[in-house]
């Protein structure tokens, strides 16, 4: 936990190392096949129906919770573009955009109020160096019992 940049709050909100039901584990296959979905076709209605129907049986996913964000997002931006591309003052006082700006927002205070929190850049480099150590230092010690296993025969 301490070298994984985990919160708090995501374990209190059981959004972070936690036994999954059933119906959570296939809410996050449902994740899964909206995030590849969206990778390979961007966020559409399709990733945002994926990520409702999910969060219907896993509410406290950050990863379902993201894949909405990001799909209202994504509609925010697509509207944007076709009325012109007008400041965020303007886009607030538009009747279209303000309710997909407002679904952003409140998006985005779901997926904050798990206590989800990006881990900063350099912290996540020094992460992934411990994570190479640790397995280069257990590789070394299976090549170890591997040569004694065979130095034994």
């Amino acid at each position: 936990m301490s070298s994984g940049f985990i919160k708090a709050g995501a374990l209190k909100h059981r959004s972070y190392l936690d036994t999954l039901t059933r119906s959570e584990t296939m809410a996050c296959r449902v994740f899964d096949l909206a995030q590849s979905y969206a990778w390979r076709y961007g966020h559409d209605a399709f990733s945002a129906k994926c990520a409702a129907l999910g969060l219907r049986y896993y509410p406290q996913s950050v990863q379902g919770r993201m894949l909405a964000h990001d799909a209202a997002l994504m509609a925010l931006m697509v509207a944007v573009k076709t009325n012109g591309q007008p400041t965020e003052a303007q886009a607030r006082l538009n009747p279209k955009l303000r309710p997909l700006m407002e679904e952003v927002e409140r998006r985005a205070r779901a997926v904050d109020e798990l206590g989800h929190e990006e881990m900063p850049a350099d912290q996540y480099a020094r992460w992934l160096k411990q994570v190479e150590q640790e397995q280069t230092r257990v590789a070394g010690q299976q090549a170890a019992f591997r040569f004694e296993q065979t130095a034994k025969k």
